[in-house]
């Protein structure tokens, strides 16, 4: 059994990257379940605006017990890790499991707009306070240094740039594959357009209803492959008078970013 584990910063185009490697035979999707569990315990508010009725069994520790009763011969996770405790890492980050991290500019990420919800990320964010960008980039920064240290596979760190490339998205599975010692195909480079999430995957109900009300998750479903999308250029200070606190968080995260990106793989 392989473990891989995909840390996320959010807007890095991950979900695409699942649906890619879900084409890898006898894999198995565990989609933000860790995340959407810390969400419904830090702010039961934002599950109640969904409009989703929860599991009362369906918390940490079953999410936890569930994963590690996971049998899959690949077992995949994409997750945030801030939803995961630090004394159950080693439980998850074990010493020869895959990890891959991919980051994005805190700026691109707080200004990405949501179509369907007409706010910016950073937006959701300030309506649902759950976590900072600070905090989350501090959290794979600590995480990239953990794998470095404590696991025999170098982490592989993928800034947006790589993801948002064709080509570089084809090297950087090319790489992924390597590193789980899977022979690489090209059939796994495309997927079925889909209205929703595929059905092979295991998604929390929230996760569900977060894409219908905001459209996280929209476009990466109905993709087909990989595309060449250029990255946006934000100019930060334009958004000083209107909204100084987001400036000021993302100025913050940003060094934690740029320290996340020493570590990172091009291609």
């Amino acid at each position: 059994m392989v473990n891989v584990n995909i840390w996320f910063t959010a807007r890095s185009r991950s979900t695409a990257l699942m649906r890619c490697l879900s084409n890898i035979p006898e894999t198995k999707i565990l989609f933000e379940k860790f995340l959407w569990t810390y969400i419904a315990e830090h702010n039961p508010d934002i599950v109640e605006g969904f409009g989703v009725e929860v599991d009362p069994n369906v918390n940490y520790d079953s999410i936890l017990k569930e994963y590690k009763e996971c049998t899959a011969k690949y077992k995949i996770i994409k997750d945030l890790i801030l939803g995961v405790k630090p004394e159950d890492i080693p439980d998850i980050i074990t010493k020869d499991s895959v990890n891959i991290f991919l980051i994005r500019d805190p700026a691109l990420v707080a200004t990405s707009f949501l179509p369907n919800s007409g706010n910016t990320y950073y937006d959701i964010l300030e309506a649902n306070p759950v976590f900072t960008m600070d905090s989350f980039f501090g959290r794979m920064l600590e995480t990239i240094t953990y794998v470095e240290q404590n696991c025999t596979k170098p982490p592989l760190v993928l800034p947006g740039y790589v993801l948002s490339s064709k080509e570089k998205s084809i090297e950087a599975v090319k790489k992924i594959c390597e590193l789980m010692e899977v022979p690489f195909s090209e059939d796994i480079l495309t997927w079925e357009s889909l209205e929703t999430f595929d059905p092979t995957w295991d998604v929390p109900k929230l996760a569900i209803a977060g894409d219908i009300i905001f459209g996280f998750f929209m476009r990466a479903n109905k993709s087909t492959c990989f595309e060449d999308s250029r990255e946006r250029k934000v100019d930060l200070d334009s958004y000083a008078e209107e909204n100084p606190a987001m400036v000021a968080e993302v100025k913050d995260a940003k060094a934690k970013y740029e320290a996340c990106l020493k570590f990172a793989t091009d291609f």
